[in-house]
């Protein structure tokens, strides 16, 4: 399968997007032909420049005659009664609806065929939009994956007044994807650009596993003195990988003024809660007072429950956190029939070769109880019988 990871650190467009689509061996003329029928009432005009950003060289689509304002139902109309394929079909009218939705939803009115997209509402945001979906399916992208935004101060004009960047369109388009504090007081994503990677693409803390073939340089408008304001794109072929990746958390604090008692209590809470793993490890603190060093694993969306339980049930006055890459095997669990009983095992796969076997403890315990054996004879029984 060929994949593409995008590289955000500039922020991202809808013409970034598309120039650096270009740029990886999609054909302006490919493009030309395939928006014809969908911009020939206005007169665009459509070209390619090379240009520099801080040193370094990308390609910028220019597109001029672009800035009739259409409906969402204009719009959405236009790409339906088209002969584009299926797939570019699909693909840009759920991101022109996550685009309404996001606006309905900013602006608290209901959704309507007729809304007015304002700045998103131009044959500019139509070109990047369609121009987009056209250059992934040109070049068979299969999936897409986006690294972290930039989230940035400052103010941007638009329809309803000055508003502060990231637009709360934006914002909106962006929940679930990881976002880097940014100096730089400019709009470096833009709705249109949110909305095309949120909606195709899947957030990427790191590099996918793939071989790279190509690699596209979009450029973006601004000049920004001390980085490139360029969208990079890698393309490649997924490699097959042996085990399975995730992400998770890593919450932890030092405690020196609690008992083994609450330490244990707040342990249990953390497991009920859903911790992946709670441990605790000696520690010499300052004025060598010994301490202990709790740790907690959490998957991303359990961070504010598991530090709830921390604060109310510890005396700490802070958690460090941090985000960690994880590699892990593949498991499946199976049901083996022993002269105890059934036995759940649980199998771990480093591709399709079974690493490792684990009998579950709480089925061998209460087997050794029932018969009256030794648990590790259970244990032994259900490895001997999976």
């Amino acid at each position: 399968m060929r994949i593409a990871y995008f590289d955000c650190s500039s922020g991202a467009s809808g013409d970034m997007i598309l120039s650096a689509l270009l740029d990886s061996g999609f054909p302006l003329a490919k493009l030309k032909s395939s928006l014809q029928p969908l911009i020939k009432p206005f007169k665009v005009k459509l070209s390619l420049k090379r240009v520099e950003r801080c040193g370094l060289s990308g390609l910028k689509i220019d597109i001029k005659g672009a800035d009739a304002r259409l409906s969402l139902n204009e719009i959405s109309g236009a790409i339906r009664k088209s002969k584009l394929p299926k797939q570019v079909k699909d693909d840009s009218l759920k991101i022109l609806n996550r685009i309404a939705d996001a606006e309905t939803k900013v602006h608290h009115h209901h959704k309507s065929k007729h809304i007015r997209l304002h700045e998103l509402g131009s044959v500019d945001t139509l070109i990047d939009i369609v121009g987009s979906s056209l250059g992934f399916n040109h070049l068979g992208i299969g999936k897409i994956y986006v690294s972290a935004l930039p989230l940035n101060e400052g103010k941007v004009r638009c329809a309803h007044g000055l508003y502060p960047l990231p637009a709360p369109g934006t914002m909106e388009l962006l929940k679930g994807f990881e976002l880097f504090r940014s100096p730089i007081k400019k709009e470096l994503v833009t709705p249109t650009g949110a909305a095309i990677l949120t909606t195709l693409g899947r957030p990427s803390n790191e590099i996918p596993q793939f071989d790279i073939s190509k690699i596209g340089y979009g450029a973006g408008t601004l000049d920004l003195p001390d980085q490139p304001n360029i969208l990079r794109i890698f393309i490649g072929t997924a490699t097959e990988s042996k085990t399975e990746k995730d992400t998770i958390c890593v919450l932890e604090t030092n405690i020196d003024n609690a008992t083994g008692e609450v330490i244990g209590y707040a342990t249990e809470k953390l497991f009920q809660a859903g911790a992946l793993d709670v441990f605790t490890l000696p520690i010499q603190m300052k004025k060598s007072r010994p301490g202990i060093l709790l740790q907690v694993l959490a998957t991303v969306d359990m961070i504010s429950k598991m530090e709830g339980i921390i604060f109310s049930e510890l005396p700490t006055l802070g958690i460090r956190k941090y985000l960690c890459h994880r590699s892990k095997l593949r498991r499946e669990m199976r049901s083996v029939k022993t002269k105890y009983g059934v036995i759940r095992v649980k199998v771990s796969y480093f591709g399709d070769e079974a690493k490792h076997l684990s009998p579950e403890y709480e089925d061998c315990r209460q087997a050794a109880q029932k018969y009256n054996v030794p648990l590790r004879q259970v244990i032994t029984e259900a490895l001997e019988k999976r």
